[in-house]
């Protein structure tokens, strides 16, 4: 299958970029970015934005959308997404090595962004294998119909990215003691854990899905709001049922 990386600009790209949104995360029409919104982030003149497809066979497979900031060396991911036929084919990595080399002609240094904090497989891709950390948690980040996320409330942490086609390596401790509602130690490293599968997780349990949203909420937003914490990477166990986010609290200013 032919596979191409490019910049989305046509009305039925468009189109299909809505679609997208549709498919992968469950949105309905009012989740969706509209497309008099979309089209303007193509504008070149001027420079609104970078919107990014994937495209096999011509067909639109996954894109992700980069919008600037009041900050000149920062940008936001607003969107970031591979239908889910198309996944384990490298397209991610694709569109993400692309969108770097973009970023970096333009400027930027970093890139931020949000993830569900229940999402392990999320978590491991951006922390551990592009570079990033979470530094803050947002409780019902969002208020919209979502397929994907429906039963629990849509809480976000907050990412920054380095732009680099070589993140940095992480030298994880998971011996660092684990984080609970009612225990938070003062350490160094603390471990938070999450589901390693939470789509799996909802489907076998929903109540107790809804029980690690109200904990780690708890946890992390006082690690990462209140105490100056980060979390720096996740844990993969060998058991395969649980991850644990290592948080780092950093130095005092």
């Amino acid at each position: 299958m032919a596979q191409e990386i490019r910049k989305i600009k046509t009305h039925g790209e468009l189109r299909e970029c809505i679609a997208l949104q549709e498919e992968i995360w469950g949105l309905d029409a009012q989740g969706t970015m509209s497309p008099v919104t979309l089209k303007a982030l193509t504008f070149e003149n001027p420079n609104m934005s970078v919107n990014l497809g994937a495209f096999v066979d011509g067909v639109l497979a996954g894109f992700m959308l980069v919008i600037p900031s009041f900050r000149n060396d920062m940008a936001y991911a607003h969107m970031f997404g591979v239908l889910p036929k198309y996944r384990n084919m490298g397209l991610g990595t694709r569109i993400y090595a692309k969108m770097m080399h973009e970023l970096s002609d333009r400027g930027i240094r970093s890139m931020a962004g949000t993830f569900d904090p229940l999402e392990c497989k999320n978590a491991h891709i951006y922390l551990n294998k592009m570079g990033a950390v979470a530094y803050g948690y947002v409780p019902e980040c969002y208020d919209v119909e979502c397929e994907m996320h429906k039963g629990l409330p849509l809480d976000r942490m907050l990412l920054s990215f380095p732009v680099t086609v070589e993140p940095p390596s992480k030298n994880l401790h998971d011996d660092a003691p684990l984080a609970m509602p009612d225990s938070m130690p003062e350490e160094k490293h603390v471990l938070v854990e999450i589901p390693r599968d939470l789509a799996g997780l909802k489907k076998a349990d929903l109540e107790r899905a809804a029980e690690y949203r109200m904990q780690t909420r708890e946890v992390l937003s006082e690690y990462l709001n209140n105490r100056g914490y980060q979390a720096v990477g996740v844990v993969l166990p060998d058991d395969g049922a649980t991850g644990r986010y290592l948080l780092e609290k950093g130095e005092a200013a």
